[in-house]
């Protein structure tokens, strides 16, 4: 299993190199604007457009590795790895980074005077996972062997987006609730992690399940 992840690594790390353009970083300075823009906007429904726009890139960022590593599909599922294991290899790396780059748009936002709720802030993390694996989710769901083999990628569709927005809205609307009434920060906190924790788990679960239909 080590061999296997190493393999994967390598590859990635090659990929990212030879790919690494100034038009591929924008989506990046798209998310960490749209992280500027969703800490200091006031209006809740104006918050609610930056939400999706934001959920939309993560989507993207997230799972852009395993769309095109599921279009090798012949030395994907030759690794020796689990299904878990291979999944959570693929959206590690750019969920951190997604996570990083919306936390720098949020402290910026924070040095400017945004109030965002703290709990939605520190619930970031957990957030991007969840969208990450309902996405893998909403691919893996709509993908077979066969259409694999021919070099059919799949995408991204209208469930992922749903179930991404879901993985977003809950997390949010309890922080908001929370904040609004003055709660316990750590109370707050806790509800609004232990949401996160439990839709990302429950995506990364299904995620796993239709992997292994697909090999």
């Amino acid at each position: 299993t080590r061999s296997g992840a190493w393999i994967l690594t390598w590859k990635d790390a090659i990929q990212t190199l030879r790919t690494l353009t100034i038009s591929r970083l924008w989506p990046w300075l798209a998310i960490a604007l749209l992280g500027i823009a969703g800490a200091l906007v006031k209006d809740r429904a104006a918050l609610v457009g930056v939400g999706v726009c934001w959920t939309i890139l993560v989507s993207q960022r997230t799972t852009a590795r395993l769309k095109d590593d599921l279009g090798n599909w012949w030395l994907l599922s030759s690794l020796p790895l689990s299904a878990g294991r291979l999944i959570g290899h693929e959206l590690a790396r750019p969920t951190i980074a997604v996570v990083a780059v919306t936390w720098l748009g949020m402290c910026l936002a924070y040095v400017a005077g945004s109030t965002f709720p703290q709990a939605a802030v520190l619930a970031v993390p957990v957030v991007v996972a969840g969208i990450a694996f309902s996405s893998a989710f909403d691919i893996l769901r709509g993908t077979d062997a066969s259409m694999l083999l021919v070099g059919r990628q799949p995408d991204t569709g209208m469930l992922g987006l749903a179930t991404g927005v879901l993985c977003l809205g809950l997390p949010a609307s309890i922080a908001f609730f929370a904040a609004d009434h003055a709660l316990s920060p750590c109370l707050a906190l806790m509800a609004v992690g232990l949401t996160g924790i439990m839709l990302a788990a429950g995506f990364f679960r299904l995620s796993e399940r239709h992997f292994r239909r697909v090999a």
